[in-house]
């Protein structure tokens, strides 16, 4: 398996590669457009299909894909990828990656271009102080063709396995949030595994949260990520200073680009709010409620 930091360096080079005509090729049903209309053609004035992102065709993101070569990859697992998108509404764009056309999923993804408005100052964050960022409200990977086994169990709010890119496709979401000179990448991830598996380049805007999923992780160390997730999802996580049931409230978690941003997350604010709440957080797992669970579900 390629490292991350490998992974991320082969993409970029590829990218840098990728022009915006590449991009932005027109769509069969544009083709016939003209030189002299490429400006109204690119404000999708006159277009029969809409960019994503307000940048992309059709076209360019599978040109893209074939270059990154994750459309091979795909092929090489017995799939024949076919992508699609669509606006959702004024804001929000959904993107498909089917098993051939009108197939199963392997991909779903919904985003949008969004502004996140600092609510007080902090660090290098000041009151009122704007971030262009691309938000990324959902995203399923999944491989229909797989099966749970005992070895790779079913995680919280999954149908299927893992179609096992995540970095890889999280890696390319970075790539565009760098092409559309974005200040960085937004995602809520709705479940605790999704935050494990985010927080490889994503942090917690705030630094308490961040400091409540490092616990949780450091606490619950002795379980699989899918124990350990089930065991949020079914209330047996227990805070130890309060001896009420852990729940999981989603957040904002941010891939800074820009070093503004970054110098968010590098500050002694950042740092020195995270470590203290850090050292006073403690979980554990109700054992006996785990245990209940388990005969219940065997009868």
């Amino acid at each position: 398996m390629l490292s991350l930091d490998y992974l991320g360096k082969r993409l970029r080079f590829i990218s840098h590669r990728l022009t915006h005509f590449d991009l932005q090729k027109p769509d069969p049903e544009d083709q016939e457009i003209s030189l002299v209309d490429i400006e109204r053609f690119l404000s999708e004035s006159d277009r029969k299909n809409p960019l994503f992102l307000n940048f992309y065709t059709r076209t360019g993101l599978c040109e893209a894909l074939e270059q990154y070569g994750a459309f091979d990859r795909l092929r090489k697992r017995g799939f024949d990828p076919y992508l699609s998108f669509h606006p959702l509404d004024s804001e929000r764009y959904i993107l498909h990656l089917t098993d051939k056309e009108n197939g199963p999923v392997l991909v779903e993804l919904v985003c949008r271009l969004t502004i996140l408005k600092a609510k007080k100052s902090q660090a290098e964050v000041n009151t009122g102080d704007l971030f262009d960022l691309l938000a990324i409200e959902w995203i399923l990977l999944q491989n229909p063709q797989a099966k749970f086994t005992d070895e790779r169990p079913p995680l919280p709010g999954q149908k299927h396995p893992g179609l096992g890119v995540g970095r890889e496709i999280i890696t390319l979401l970075q790539i565009m949030t760098e092409r559309l000179e974005k200040d960085g990448m937004l995602a809520i991830p709705a479940h605790y595994h999704n935050a494990v598996l985010y927080n490889h380049s994503f942090r917690f805007f705030s630094p308490e949260k961040e400091a409540e999923l490092k616990a949780l992780e450091r606490d619950l160390s002795d379980l699989t990520l899918a124990q350990a997730s089930w065991a949020v999802e079914q209330g047996l996580v227990i805070d130890k200073e309060t001896k009420n049931k852990f729940e999981w409230h989603p957040e904002e978690m941010i891939w800074p680009r820009t070093e503004k941003l970054e110098k968010y997350f590098s500050s002694d604010y950042y740092y020195n709010l995270l470590e203290k709440t850090l050292e006073k957080k403690q979980f554990y797992v109700d054992i006996n409620q785990a245990r209940l669970l388990l005969e219940n579900s065997q009868h």
